[in-house]
């Protein structure tokens, strides 16, 4: 509806600057923190990863059940990028966090995980990570 109502404005200010916001926005994404790390590995000029996507594990582990669903995602590479921000700081999210992340290795998955003092302080640490993992399963540029 958004990108409709943009279509429709003319010579309106900001309009401009919403459409280009508009076509960096995805649905999925739980923060904008997860956003950030999807914008930074795309300047990058790694692939466009899947928000918040739901993928089934064949092997479950460490009392995990369910299906995974990884902040950012390369399926077809099985790599996870898990934003790691404040509300990860409580004891039950921590061991949801290190069960979840225990269920992703053993069904295959490389698992980064990712706080905001990376972001601020190594971006290109978080996005040569990335790529290393991406690499390491077959991805080329």
């Amino acid at each position: 509806q958004l990108a409709d109502w943009t279509d429709q404005q003319r010579c309106k200010r900001g309009v401009p600057l919403l459409r280009e916001a508009l076509a960096l926005a995805r649905v999925g994404a739980d923060s904008p923190m997860e956003t950030r790390v999807r914008l930074l590995l795309g300047a990058a000029g790694l692939p466009e990863p899947v928000c918040n996507g739901v993928f089934p594990v064949s092997q479950l582990d460490a009392g995990w059940l369910g299906d995974i669903q990884p902040d950012l995602a390369y399926p077809a590479w099985k790599v996870a990028v898990e934003y790691q921000g404040e509300f990860h700081a409580s004891a039950d999210a921590m061991r949801r966090d290190i069960s979840k992340k225990a269920a992703m290795e053993a069904a295959g998955w490389i698992v980064i995980q990712v706080h905001g003092a990376h972001m601020r302080e190594h971006p290109d640490g978080v996005v040569r990570r990335v790529k290393r993992a991406l690499a390491s399963r077959g991805w080329r540029p």
